[in-house]
């Protein structure tokens, strides 16, 4: 395959990893792009660069990360709109309240100046006062539901902060790489000199052999990052995504139960009328 052929399918393979179609950009890897670009179109075809099998791992744990984001984010929204929703209903209901004064069809000498209003008035303050306890009497359901909520946000929360030292690893092997690909240019370099019959110069001499122990100290590095990362996380990927499906489950228990004490609420305010 040609140069810039490689060039091309590098460029192809590193955008399709950084999922630029998608809307969550992992700017973690975007960042760390150039870099590698950089280092394998110095290259040659000693470069360990290119790792497929890595590269479809790392996007999945990506993935997993990013839709874990997105579940706290999902669920921090849900647990503050049933905050809301109880909150906005008693203020409104104490609103009303303050509002229809049953008391204020009586005359200067506290005697009703029109009988009918003044009983339309204290019906109407008597069903808002009953509308305001009933929004009340659910609060103890609606803070449990809350709770339930809150500790699996943290648990998420938890393994985004582990999510964390799993992406310096990540990082500590691309340093590794990036480092031995350098060294195997530099390295490279004269070694084709010594291929072509050209004399090193003592210096040179002296580089190429310290280049070569760098290059093995590297390669080795590497080899041994890239074999545990790839051992271990698919493991700690298939124990993460246990974990969160057990969390789901909570959270959508948790929006049952708040969704039956909706429920429950409006068939108490229905009899409001009754």
């Amino acid at each position: 395959m040609s140069e810039p052929n490689k060039i091309t399918n590098i460029v192809s393979n590193k955008l399709k990893s950084l999922d630029i179609s998608n809307t969550h950009v992992d700017w973690h890897k975007l960042k760390r792009a150039p870099q590698i670009l950089k280092q394998k179109i110095k290259s040659k075809e000693g470069s360990l660069t290119v790792d497929e099998e890595f590269d479809e791992l790392e996007n999945k744990f990506v993935g997993y990360n990013r839709n874990t984001k997105n579940l706290i984010q999902h669920f921090q929204t849900m647990n503050e709109s049933i905050d809301q929703l109880i909150v906005v209903s008693i203020s409104i209901s104490e609103c009303f309240q303050n509002a229809i004064d049953p008391y204020s069809h009586m005359n200067e000498n506290n005697t009703i100046k029109n009988e009918k209003e003044e009983e339309e008035a204290f019906e109407l303050w008597s069903k808002v006062t009953r509308y305001k306890n009933i929004m009340k009497s659910i609060i103890d359901k609606i803070e449990r539901v809350k709770l339930t909520q809150l500790k699996s946000i943290e648990k998420l929360g938890e393994i985004i902060k582990i999510n964390k030292l799993v992406y310096k690893t990540l990082d500590i092997r691309h340093g590794y790489l990036l480092e031995y690909d350098s060294i195997y240019n530099e390295y490279n370099n004269l070694l084709m000199k010594k291929e072509q019959g050209e004399n090193l110069t003592i210096k040179q001499s002296n580089q190429f052999y310290n280049l070569q122990r760098k290059l093995e100290d590297y390669r080795d590095r590497y080899k041994s990052i890239n074999f545990k990362i790839k051992s271990m996380l698919p493991l700690y990927m298939t124990l993460i995504q246990d974990i969160i499906t057990i969390i789901v489950i909570k959270l959508f228990f948790a929006n049952l139960q708040y969704f039956q004490c909706v429920v429950e609420l409006l068939e108490n305010v229905n009899t409001i009328d009754g």
